[in-house]
């Protein structure tokens, strides 16, 4: 949903900003990496937790400063964000790549997306382990 979302945006103003279509491939891989690893998660392949771990693990930090911005989620989530101002709360829903170099933020800001977080532990902890099937050991 985000990828196409980007392409949507990038369809939009492509004649006012051509250079919009460098930034395509991040995003793009960044979406797809979460449906392939999804996908494969659901079809119980070792390969799609250590995807889905990489896609979750991706998900968690978010970061603001006057030189740096980043956050990516997909789906649903809630950011706890430290700054300046305190503790806050951020909930979401959606698909969202922010990827800046130029942020300007007023406060710098550090975050952690607590459900992204979550499901990390959990896939974690249902991986299959070397030598063993649907969580029963066998012998080679």
């Amino acid at each position: 949903m985000g990828a196409l979302l980007f392409l949507r945006h990038a369809l939009r103003v492509m004649h006012t900003q051509p250079a919009v279509w460098r930034a395509v491939p991040l995003p793009v891989a960044a979406f797809g990496l979460c449906v392939v690893g999804g996908a494969l998660l659901w079809l119980d392949k070792p390969t799609g937790y250590v995807l889905t771990l990489v896609s979750l693990a991706a998900q968690v930090p978010s970061i603001r400063t006057s030189t740096f911005g980043y956050s990516f989620n997909v789906g649903i989530g809630l950011r706890m964000l430290l700054s300046a101002r305190g503790v806050s709360w951020f909930p979401f829903w959606g698909s969202e790549l922010h990827l800046t170099l130029r942020e300007a933020a007023v406060r710098p800001a550090l975050g952690v997306n607590l459900v992204a977080l979550a499901f990390c532990v959990v896939v974690w902890k249902a991986r299959p382990i070397a030598g063993s099937i649907g969580g029963k050991a066998y012998e080679a």
